[in-house]
């Protein structure tokens, strides 16, 4: 992508329309006003036609409304400083309707005396990518959210026993600051009591793996109190694949 964009200002100018049409992404120039000066094939397939000629219209007018400005004076910025710009993603207006989000790989246009005076960008859609790590992140929040409102401690371990996240509840109980335990041992992480007056047998997470389990344990609260727990636990899989991909543990005051 940085090779198809590094090119010398007269090489931009003067490149063949036939061999900028050929380029298989998005291609545009525009001009220190902001107005589109230059486009290749893909990039007039995306045009809506009702609009009027792409060349010579504003190409910050694509953008959402409450975009436009702030948009538009990040470019004029990026031309007053004259340092190269970095990529960008921006949500542009296409022909079928509807918005989407192109990831903007963009450099300098400079004039005669090495002076910003325009800028080309070759666009790549993201717009399924970047819904998809959204939904991702929407659905985190939500698991966060629901283990957060549980009254129970819980720990979320991988398949190797590694502490992926355990609840406000169990930080409150075990006198754990926040995030203190990712990354450790299960094993190693639950503070049993020595000396409880039952037996008190080491958590095996192997047998965790197998199939979900019941064992009564005594561990130490926070403030080293030994309390008597029913430790439940239930592999998880992965909904895609089937495979392994950790386990849930839930700790029931007894």
């Amino acid at each position: 992508m940085n090779e198809m964009l590094n090119v010398s200002p007269a090489a931009s100018h003067h490149a063949p329309q036939e061999f900028i049409d050929d380029l298989p992404l998005p291609y545009m120039e525009i001009d220190r006003h902001g107005k589109v000066v230059r486009a290749n094939r893909a990039t007039q397939a995306l045009h809506v036609a009702e609009h009027g000629s792409l060349i010579g219209s504003m190409a910050f007018e694509m953008m959402p409304s409450d975009e436009v400005f702030s948009s538009f004076g990040a470019f004029c910025a990026q031309l007053e400083s004259g340092e190269a710009p970095g990529v960008v993603r921006r949500n542009i207006f296409v022909a079928t309707g509807q918005f989407r989000t192109f990831e903007l790989h963009r450099s300098l246009i400079l004039n005669g005396e090495g002076k910003p005076d325009g800028m080309r960008m070759v666009g790549i859609d993201v717009t399924e990518s970047v819904k998809a790590l959204e939904e991702t992140r929407t659905a985190a929040l939500w698991l966060h959210s629901v283990l957060a409102s549980l009254p129970e401690p819980v720990l979320i371990a991988d398949a190797m026993g590694i502490v992926l996240s355990v609840n406000p509840t169990a930080e409150v109980f075990f006198g754990w600051l926040p995030n203190a335990v990712n990354g450790r041992l299960l094993e190693q992480v639950l503070p049993l009591a020595l000396h409880a007056p039952a037996p008190n047998p080491p958590i095996e997470f192997h047998r965790t793996l197998e199939a979900p389990t019941r064992s009564r344990i005594t561990v130490l609260d926070g403030l080293s109190n030994p309390v008597a727990m029913e430790l439940v636990s239930s592999p998880i899989s992965d909904a895609q694949t089937g495979h392994l991909a950790g386990v849930v543990c839930v700790l029931h005051r007894l």
